[in-house]
């Protein structure tokens, strides 16, 4: 798919034709927790795949944070050599069959810089510190074995120019401005979602770039400024994802008061007002409302998209399912469970609201996390592994307890609380694809069977998974159908 079609908001909102016309085709994404990585677990990336042919995945980074390529990469045990590899042109290299009960010893070699080596004891392979590999004039790079992906601009443009590879249509930031706790506190580092946008438009050519916007936290005027940048930088690729605000640490970092449920969406309301005046009117205009006051409100130039940028939203209270319907192009919705009757009947939901309620057509999008493995039995023990026994329960019950505090007026019934701290835990609540490659683009089908317009991917092993999802599973993706639009 090469013509990009999601940030186009007058399509978005046309016909029902065109909406039957990408029925039974997929649009896919990639969820990116401003950080890419950022699910609520601790894998080692220095992890053993089987008993018998442990993988290591190693990253090589000069001191600015530029990946390295062709550094080789060799594995030993005493003298013996156990696996090598050199990296790609994104500083990447995969060590294969590295298996040894008394350790392993890596070395890294690039003509210009010293070697190094660090040592890593496979029995517990996790706190591995970064080996070092000293240029001559003393620029240091890092070796990074942590099972998550670190926070460097470098790893989320690799994640970028992954996903362009693949044509998928967006990339989705998550913005989160203060993390679960715990010990690996997830979504706590992280970078800022406009500016995040802005460098990952102008790094990528085809898939649409989104910015996720907390409506208490950005004033519509600086939003709508910094929509339209990107929207230009991009060449008309930007979407804006709009969300209230759940998290009250955040607004309380901030010091500002956190409004009730209803509140934030009669402020969202009025925020996506004066940003849609500001992108649409030519003229000046002042604005006196219930939380925002606007002298000679001005904005130019325009969005390169007309008449503005579309809109996601993923309201799913009863009062966040209107707004969502009523004001947004892409409605987000989260579906953790359920057969393909149940799904559809989910996604007909808001479909149903929007066209009775509103006169209007949207396109539905969830989230998916992808568990692949060579047999069933391999992805779900490979599930059970990292998240019963590698899993930070911790940060998943601070962040449900949040989640589901009273003011965000939500209502989770005890006994199902251990079932979603377990849902964000695997990858943050999202529609489980467990299984072969087979298996996984089945799930993939049903999905786009059940009436959903785009899936968001993430994985539990962030960039192996989307290697792996490229090199194998992507090919039967596309000889199944669903990447061919009308």
């Amino acid at each position: 798919m090469t013509r990009f079609r999601v940030a186009n908001s007058q399509e978005l909102g046309s016909t029902r034709s065109v909406r039957r016309a990408f029925r039974w085709s997929l649009r896919l994404a990639l969820l990116v927790c401003t950080v890419v990585g950022g699910l609520l677990i601790s894998v080692p990336r220095a992890l053993a795949q089987s008993a018998a042919k442990p993988v290591i995945l190693i990253s090589v980074m000069d001191g600015e944070g530029h990946p390295l390529a062709g550094v080789t990469i060799e594995g030993r045990s005493g003298s013996t050599l156990l696996c090598k590899a050199v990296t790609d042109v994104h500083g990447v290299a995969t060590l294969i069959a590295c298996g040894s009960a008394g350790g392993l010893r890596l070395s890294a070699n690039l003509e210009g810089y010293v070697p190094a080596t660090i040592s890593i004891p496979l029995q517990d392979r996790e706190g591995v510190s970064p080996g070092t590999l000293d240029r001559q004039d003393q620029i240091p790079v890092l070796a990074d074995l942590d099972g998550r992906l670190d926070i460097s601009w470098p790893n989320t443009v690799a994640l970028a120019a992954l996903a362009e590879e693949m044509e998928f249509e967006a990339l989705v930031p998550v913005a989160r401005w203060h993390g679960f706790g715990g010990a690996t506190n997830p979504q706590g580092p992280g970078f800022e979602a406009y500016t995040w946008a802005a460098g990952i438009a102008a790094s990528t050519s085809k898939p649409g770039v989104f910015a996720t916007s907390h409506i208490s936290l950005n004033h519509p005027i600086i939003a709508a400024k910094q929509s339209t940048v990107i929207d230009h930088i991009s060449g008309g690729r930007y979407t804006l994802n709009i969300v209230t605000g759940w998290n009250q640490p955040e607004i309380d970092m901030f010091g500002t008061v956190m409004m009730s449920h209803q509140d934030r969406y009669a402020c969202a309301e009025e925020w996506l007002a004066i940003i849609k005046r500001l992108w649409t009117e030519d003229e000046s205009f002042d604005h006196e409302g219930r939380f925002y006051k606007i002298t000679k409100g001005y904005l130019q130039p325009k969005p390169i998209q007309s008449p503005h940028p579309a809109v996601m939203n993923a309201g799913a209270s009863e009062r966040g399912r209107h707004f969502a319907t009523k004001y947004s192009d892409l409605v987000f919705t989260v579906i953790r469970t359920g057969g393909l009757d149940e799904v559809r009947a989910h996604v007909q939901a808001y479909h149903k609201l929007a066209r009775e309620e509103y006169g209007r057509e949207i396109r539905v999008w969830t989230v998916a996390n992808v568990v692949q493995g060579e047999t069933e039995k391999e992805a779900r023990d490979f599930y059970r592994y990292y998240v019963h026994e590698k899993g930070d329960w911790q940060a998943a019950k601070n962040m449900i307890d949040v989640f589901s505090a009273e003011i965000n007026a939500r209502d989770i019934p005890p006994e199902r609380l251990k079932a979603y701290q377990e849902a964000f835990i695997a990858g943050w609540g999202g529609f489980p694809l467990i299984g072969t490659k087979e298996q996984i683009v089945d799930g993939l089908r049903d999905l786009s069977r059940a009436g959903l317009d785009g899936i968001l991917l993430v994985w539990p092993r962030f960039e192996q998974g989307m290697r792996e999802f490229r090199d194998v599973t992507y090919p039967l993706v596309r000889q199944a159908g669903l990447r061919e639009f009308g």
